[in-house]
Order: C-alpha cells, then structure tokens, then sequence
C-alpha cells in the first residue's frame, strides 16, 4: 500500500508539484501573497505535467511501465490534469488581477508548456533543456518579482539553475531522444554532462546574496548530490524526484534569507 501510494505520488508530479512550492515560497518568502502564489505554481506542475502523461500515452511514447501505470490510474491522471489547470488558472486570475503584461507573461508561457511536446519543439536542436528552464525561470522567479515590482536583470541567473536540473533527465533519456535534439548528454557524455551541471548550480549559489556558510554547504551539497545522482544514473536505478529534491533544498536556503 505504501510503495503503491509513493508510487503514484511520483508519477503523477504530486512531488514535483510540492518542491516547485517549495522553492517558490522559499524565495519570495517576504511576499504577502507567497502562499496562493505558490499554490498556483504547485496546480500549474500537477496540470501541465499530467497534459504531457496524458499526451505521450495517448501516442504511445511512454515507457512500458508507466504505460502500464497510466491505463491502470487513467481517470485519476486525467482529473489530475483537469483540476490542476482548473485550480491554477483560477489562482493565477485572482492574482494577476488581469493585468495584461503579466497574463501576457503568463500565458505565453503556459502555451510554450503544453503544445511544445505537442508541436515537438522538444525535438529541435538545443531547444528542448532551453525552453525547459526559460519557462521555470519565467513563472517561478520573473513573473512574481515582475508582480511585486523589483525585478532585476540577476533574475536571468535562475536559468542556470533550472538549465542544470535538466541535465540528468537528459542524461538518463541519452537512448530514447532523437539524435538530431542535440541535448547536451547526446553532444558531450554523461560524465562531462553532469560535471557542467554541477559547475552551473554551483555558480548559480555564488551570484546569490546567500552568507558565506551557506554558499559553501551549498556548493557542497551540490557537488556530493550530482555525483550520487550520476552513480545511481550509471547503475539504471534512477528516479528523477531526486533531482527535483533540489528546489526544496534551495527553497529552505532562500527562506532563511532576510
């Protein structure tokens, strides 16, 4: 019973959901509308990740055991993916207050997370991790700071971040994406792969106003996970939720932030 409900809870980016609110309510954590914001953000991950379960399914690009997963929870992954569209489209109204530069904003980037597997933009050369970390960036850090009126050109530094996550996926899916998708895995290795990641996130932790321990317990922490994220890569015996564990531990890092 618990392996099945952990199970599902990965699958169905329940998890994910909840480290991306994580993340969202660590760093704007001074913000007065932190919580429904990064409410939003949490239905919005459920929603759009679900759309894309639901759409390889439908096409047949799954792997075969969550192939087998979705047929035998289809009707919860199908509300899963209604409700959190529903849900966050509703909070993100409430919030932007119709303001047309930020449901401008918001709306291009929720047209680029559902139809670029759609369209396969994915598959374009370079653009799948680009377009992956441009949209993160976009709702998790522009957007809000954009909406409480001090966004700042050090914002942009956050697409390291989100580009470095993006890595192992790309590195674990090495065989199944066509070569022409040119991800970084497929031009240079694993190994020299995850060493970039770990460069990225580690520079990332540097241009933040982090104190001096807590850049160097970062940068550690970095280094040791990457590496253990690469072994267990190595030996097939991988689940990506511990790479996304990231944005928690980097969401707790910004709320202990003045």
């Amino acid at each position: 019973m618990i392996k099945t409900g952990l199970r599902f809870i990965l699958n169905s980016s329940i998890l994910l959901g909840f480290f991306a609110f994580a993340f969202t309510f660590g760093l704007h954590h001074n913000w007065q509308e932190k919580v429904t914001f990064s409410a939003a953000v949490f239905f919005s991950v459920i929603g759009i990740y679900n759309f894309h379960r639901l759409y390889k399914f439908k096409n047949n690009q799954l792997t075969e055991s969550l192939k087998i997963w979705v047929e035998l929870n289809l009707l919860a992954v199908q509300l899963l993916c209604f409700f959190g569209l529903l849900l966050s489209s509703c909070l993100f109204l409430l919030l932007l207050n119709f303001d047309l530069q930020h449901l401008v904003l918001l709306s291009a980037c929720l047209l680029i997370s559902l139809i670029y597997i759609i369209l396969k933009w994915r598959e374009f050369p370079f653009l799948k991790a680009f377009l992956v970390a441009l949209v993160w960036t976009i709702v998790l850090v522009i957007l809000p700071n954009l909406m409480q009126a001090k966004l700042e050109i050090g914002n942009l530094t956050s697409m390291l971040f989100f580009y470095a996550l993006t890595i192992p996926s790309d590195a674990r899916d090495i065989k199944m994406d066509h070569k022409k998708m040119k991800t970084l895995p497929q031009l240079i290795g694993k190994k020299w792969s995850y060493r970039i990641a770990i460069l990225l996130l580690n520079l990332f932790v540097l241009l933040q106003s982090f104190s001096i321990e807590t850049k160097f317990t970062l940068v550690l922490f970095n280094t040791f996970w990457f590496s253990f994220i690469q072994y267990l890569e190595s030996k097939h015996n991988i689940r990506i939720e511990l790479v996304d564990s990231i944005l928690f531990i980097f969401g707790l890092a910004f709320f202990t932030m003045n």
